[in-house]
């Protein structure tokens, strides 16, 4: 499973990368942007070639809000499953998220158990 692990917490995708191991993820091919703009490029220098974005909602430079919007308007990544990892437990923002195109959303700190869940719902 290759995956884009997008927060502009260095630690949070070190523990994300962590958590997806312990959760039965074990072929798994992490990369890592620290905002949007850099998803974005990680994401067209791989051809788009994605199975799963896990997003920040607020990062400095390209928050998730805009990051969501540009992907859907790429035929290129319009279809690519991302889950909305955000510290804001407010139900303005995952609707807004969800909205803008959002697969799905879990609100840090999250349980394994429910961090499995939420991608095995995405991913079929």
């Amino acid at each position: 499973m290759k995956i884009l692990l997008t927060d502009d917490s260095k630690i949070m995708r070190k523990i994300l990368r962590h958590t997806l191991s312990k959760i039965g993820f074990q072929d798994l091919e992490c990369f890592e942007a620290g905002d949007g703009v850099e998803a974005l490029m990680v994401l067209e220098q791989n051809n788009y070639k994605f199975d799963l974005m896990i997003l920040d909602m607020n990062m400095d430079g390209m928050n998730g809000i805009d990051t969501l919007k540009q992907l859907r308007s790429n035929p290129k990544s319009a279809e690519l499953p991302v889950l909305v990892c955000s510290s804001v437990n407010d139900r303005v923002q995952v609707v807004e998220s969800i909205n803008s195109g959002a697969s799905d959303y879990i609100v840090k700190p999250f349980l394994r158990d429910e961090l499995k869940e939420k991608i095995d719902g995405i991913i079929k």
